[in-house]
């Protein structure tokens, strides 16, 4: 039997509309998308940024207009910005909810941030960008290792 899937679209009262209201907004959240997981689905976590959008260009423009020498960041940039730390705070709320509830397969089920790849001259991936205290171990064919 395939797996159940559910997309969950999450909106304002799931996330709050400051950055106190988000991290206990996202609380609440990671239990209701932990409990799906626990019990066998697959899901895919989509969110609305737009009081976090304002939020944060209200807050650039204000920076911009007390401090010479900086400029107000354009809403596309605002945008990302949310986007980064709506998902940052939703991937970190999640994980710790499925830790707390003892799911161990965590790679597979919970969200995470695509990490920078190294590409070689042909343009192939090489593999993700390691700090420079951890050496790369080389794989036994040939190809890149971690």
């Amino acid at each position: 039997m395939a797996k159940k899937r559910i997309v969950m679209a999450l909106g304002h009262n799931a996330l709050g509309t400051s950055l106190p209201e988000q991290k206990a907004a996202v609380a609440g959240t990671a239990k209701v998308i932990a409990g799906f997981i626990q019990n066998g689905w697959q899901v895919s976590v989509t969110h609305g940024n737009a009081p976090q959008v304002g939020m944060i260009h209200t807050a650039m423009n204000e920076f911009s207009r007390r401090h010479a020498g900086y400029t107000a960041a354009p809403m596309s940039v605002c945008s990302a910005m949310s986007q980064g730390y709506i998902g940052y705070d939703l991937q970190n709320g999640i994980r710790s909810e499925l830790v707390q509830r003892g799911i161990l397969n965590l790679p597979p089920c919970c969200p995470r941030l695509t990490p920078p790849f190294l590409l070689s001259k042909r343009g192939r991936g090489a593999g993700p960008l390691l700090p420079p205290w951890k050496k790369r171990k080389t794989a036994s064919k040939g190809g890149p290792g971690l």
